[in-house]
């Protein structure tokens, strides 16, 4: 019998990863939706890798975004790796955010298509989303037997 403490940790794991795999989702999907250039435009914004790199990143990484948020959903044997994915997605693009902000950038974030300006509320959300992806991470590595049937 589960104890009343475990299962509102399992639902709020659960509701981590629906969040999660709703913003993975939502911003593959808008991006696939815009044309590639828009991203690519965003990209290179944030002065990290030549235009050619970021042309292929624009049109690739869009569907990595959305399988890495049905993966999400999925759970099953794919949750440690998804979830594993999804923090060091999130930290990446938390450092790459805070670097830009820090250097005084007036950039699109590219977070979720055009039009999003790199601001505090940027740095915020993500913050947040690299923590929610942590308590994930924590979950499906800590309980092996039990690894995300929801």
């Amino acid at each position: 019998m589960t104890s009343l403490k475990s299962r509102i940790l399992t639902l709020a794991v659960w509701l981590a990863r629906v969040i999660l795999a709703g913003v993975f989702i939502y911003a593959g999907y808008i991006k696939v939706r815009e044309p590639w250039q828009l991203f690519a435009a965003a990209i290179a914004g944030y002065e990290l890798v030549p235009m050619w790199a970021g042309e292929i990143i624009a049109k690739v990484f869009p569907w990595v975004e959305i399988a890495m948020g049905v993966a999400l959903l999925i759970g099953w044997r794919l949750l440690p790796v998804a979830s594993i994915l999804t923090a060091l997605v999130m930290l990446f693009f938390n450092v790459m955010l805070w670097r830009a902000y820090m250097q005084g950038k007036q950039i699109e974030c590219g977070c979720f298509g055009p039009g999003e300006e790199l601001n505090w509320v940027t740095l915020l959300r993500d913050g947040a989303l690299l923590a929610i992806a942590l308590l994930v991470v924590w979950q499906a590595l800590s309980s092996p037997r039990k690894r995300s049937t929801a």
